[in-house]
């Protein structure tokens, strides 16, 4: 017999056991356990990706209500709200309103950007026409009855030199400053209509995806045009405002890449910020994915990946 093969005898004649030659590993269910165990830990890490993600949102979204006016905290509102009033709701829960008033009609979403062009039918710019509509419903919503009398005076009063070449951001300015009060209920529930807010979220949520091929489709995003590209809910109750951003973007159209290879995806997201009654802190930041729509010319492999990857829409960060 030849020594190699007297020697791999003798060895596994020996008693078995952790020190012996012929004792062997359970490969198999190490392997599982290790598996297991990594996965666990990179839910984990996940876990804790998305905790923290989701405190420096509220903490970054808080250092924007926070700021005051002359570190220009109503800057972006200012710039912002004459082209998003359009795309408001403002819902006001029933026993909220603190007086009977006649409310104008709500808003409806505008089918394009070009309202800011459009004549309101009666010689005022439409962009004003929807900025004074929403602050009346507003206003109605948080103020008491005598500040509401006062807040329609003014802006009746600003309204009679309101021109069609008026400067929406100078207009704003001076609605806020000198009619509502940048101190007041109405002017804190409207501060966060801006893209400065939407930017934050936006970052959040890039980053929660970011490590794996769907984060090259979120690197190249743009906000879809029209109706259903962006709209804006204020919801007032009883010791209670939130204001919600519902955005909707055109993601991963990356032709350059061969794994995308033409694929899209559309995805909606919302960002909800909760405050108290007074408006006097953020309380709380909601921001999840609420639905996402693949392209039929998505690669089978890539199109599963990406429905799973995104929770098929429903995705909580």
């Amino acid at each position: 017999m030849p020594i190699a093969s007297m020697q791999r005898q003798r060895r596994c004649l020996l008693p078995r056991g952790p020190l012996s030659g012929c004792h062997r590993r359970p490969r198999a269910a190490t392997t599982f356990a290790s598996a297991t165990a990594r996965k666990a830990g990179a839910l984990q890490a996940a876990e804790a990706d998305a905790t923290l993600a989701s405190s420096e949102l509220h903490a970054n979204l808080t250092k924007l209500f926070d700021r005051g006016t002359d570190a220009g905290g109503f800057r972006c509102t200012y710039k912002d709200l004459p082209r998003l009033a359009a795309r408001m709701h403002v819902d006001v829960a029933e026993g909220t309103r603190a007086m009977d008033v006649a409310l104008p009609p709500a808003n409806t979403l505008v089918p394009n950007d070009d309202a800011a062009t459009v004549d309101a039918g009666d010689g005022r710019p439409a962009w004003w026409a929807s900025v004074a509509a929403v602050v009346l419903q507003v206003a109605a919503g948080v103020e008491t009855a005598e500040r509401f009398v006062a807040i329609r005076a003014d802006l009746l009063a600003l309204d009679a030199g309101v021109t069609a070449d008026a400067l929406p951001q100078g207009v704003t300015a001076e609605l806020f400053e000198s009619v509502l009060g940048t101190d007041s209920r109405t002017a804190r529930a409207l501060k966060m209509v801006n893209q400065a807010a939407v930017f934050e979220g936006m970052f959040v949520l890039k980053q929660a995806l970011r490590g794996d091929g769907i984060c090259d489709g979120m690197d190249h995003c743009r906000d879809l045009r029209g109706a259903r590209g962006w709209a804006i809910h204020l919801e007032l109750g009883p010791g209670r405002v939130s204001v919600t951003h519902v955005r909707r973007e055109i993601c991963g159209d990356l032709q350059q890449q061969a794994t995308w290879a033409g694929g899209s995806f559309e995805l909606e997201w919302r960002l909800r910020m909760s405050f108290d009654g007074e408006l006097a802190a953020l309380h709380a930041v909601d921001l999840r994915l609420t639905d996402v729509t693949l392209s039929d010319a998505m690669p089978p492999t890539v199109r599963e990946h990406t429905r799973l990857r995104l929770a098929g829409g429903h995705l909580q960060l």
